[in-house]
């Protein structure tokens, strides 16, 4: 639905071989592996209701949705200082649906299957993850995977 970043925080736009990403300033070199180039610099709030591409296009919400918010609970003690805001999940997101235009949805039913508007419709949501990873992968838009690359064949075997 959205993106949260701190609006209190310093982020940089970078270019990093193929890929052009935002991310805290504090994690660009524990993020990028490799050599990289600083593009531009903001605070967290100079980036909110900048709106973004989703990865998926299965849900098109009739109100905004797709752009950056701004929050303090965001930190940065690890990942990239941006979170993936969805509005189902969690208390701080469930919070920032209830103050704005944008209605909360899911792409999984009670049972945790994915709902008919996903690509892989009926699949239980944690054997979807490696689904979703190779789908993004094969369209050249996964960075990174770390919390999952161990994870990945132990899902295919549940």
């Amino acid at each position: 639905m959205a993106l949260c970043v701190n609006p209190n925080e310093s982020y940089v736009k970078v270019k990093n071989g193929d890929y052009t990403c935002y991310l805290a300033g504090s994690f660009v070199d524990t993020v990028l592996n490799s050599e990289y180039t600083v593009l531009e610099r903001f605070t967290g709030k100079d980036l909110e209701f900048k709106e973004y591409e989703p990865l998926f296009d299965f849900v098109h919400p009739a109100k905004k949705a797709y752009y950056v918010t701004c929050d303090t609970y965001v930190t940065l003690t690890d990942g990239t200082g941006v979170v993936h805001i969805a509005p189902a999940f969690g208390e701080d997101d469930s919070r920032w649906a209830e103050n704005t235009t944008c209605r909360s949805f899911s792409w999984w039913i009670p049972k945790g299957e994915m709902t008919k508007e996903a690509k892989w419709a009926g699949t239980f949501c944690k054997k979807a993850d490696p689904l979703v990873l190779k789908d993004l992968e094969e369209r050249g838009l996964l960075f990174s995977a770390p919390v999952f690359a161990a994870q990945l064949s132990a899902l295919l075997e549940m």
